[in-house]
C-alpha cells in the first residue's frame, strides 16, 4: 500500500517560511544546494518529514504530498487511465555522489487536487522491511524451537511420581479401618 512519505512546501519566500515554521513547530532545517537552488530539508522530533523550496514560475504555493511508490513510470500510466493529469513528468533527483536519490512527477485528480509520487532511488523501504520481517521470523522460529526443546527436556522431571496412588490406598484402608472400629463398638454396645 502506498503512503505520503514527504511533503514539500513551494513557497515564493523560501527564508521566511523557514524561520516561521521552525519557530512555530521546532523543526530542524538543513539546506542542499541543488542545480535549481537551495532546497531545504525539514526535520522533526522523529527524523525527516519534508522540504521546503522557493516555487518557480507557475507552481501554485503551498504544501503538496508526496505518496511513496515503486515506479512512477506504472503510476503515470495508472493516474491517467483513473481520468487524473500529468502536470509535471518524472523528474530524476540527483543526490551528492552523482547517483539519483529517487524520481518525482506531480499530477492532479480528476477534481483537480495536485498531489506527487516520489519514488526512491535506493531499493525501497519495503525490500528493507521485508527483509527485516523475515530476520524476525527467523528469529521467532528459533526461539520456539529452543523453548520446545527446553520444555522437552523439562519432562521427565516434571513427571510425578507413583507415590499418590499407594497414598490413596492408604488413606482407604484408614477409613475402612475406622468404619470397622465403628462396627464392632456398635455390636459390642448391642450385647
Amino acid at each position: 500500500m502506498s503512503v505520503f512519505v514527504h511533503q514539500e512546501l513551494q513557497t515564493s519566500d523560501a527564508e521566511a517560511a523557514k524561520a516561521f515554521y521552525s519557530k512555530v513547530f521546532g523543526w530542524q532545517m538543513m539546506d542542499m544546494p541543488m542545480p535549481e537552488g537551495t532546497y531545504t530539508m525539514v526535520s522533526g522530533p522523529a527524523g525527516p518529514i519534508g522540504g521546503i523550496v522557493k516555487a518557480m514560475p507557475g507552481v501554485p504555493t503551498g504544501w503538496i504530498g508526496y505518496v511513496g511508490v515503486d515506479s512512477v513510470d506504472k503510476t503515470s500510466d495508472a493516474v491517467t487511465a483513473a481520468g487524473g493529469k500529468v502536470t509535471m513528468g518524472k523528474q530524476e533527483v540527483p543526490g551528492p555522489d552523482g547517483k539519483p536519490m529517487g524520481w518525482l512527477a506531480w499530477f492532479t485528480d480528476p477534481q483537480g487536487v495536485t498531489f506527487a509520487v516520489w519514488q526512491d532511488g535506493a531499493p525501497r523501504a519495503a525490500s528493507k522491511k521485508k527483509a527485516t520481517k523475515k530476520k524476525a521470523a527467523k528469529k521467532k522460529a528459533a526461539k520456539k524451537k529452543a523453548a520446545k526443546k527446553k520444555a522437552a527436556k523439562k519432562k521427565p522431571a516434571t513427571k510425578k511420581p507413583a507415590t499418590k496412588k499407594p497414598a490413596k490406598k492408604k488413606a482407604t484402608k484408614k477409613k475402612a479401618a475406622k468404619k470397622e472400629k465403628k462396627g464392632k463398638k456398635g455390636k459390642k454396645g448391642k450385647k
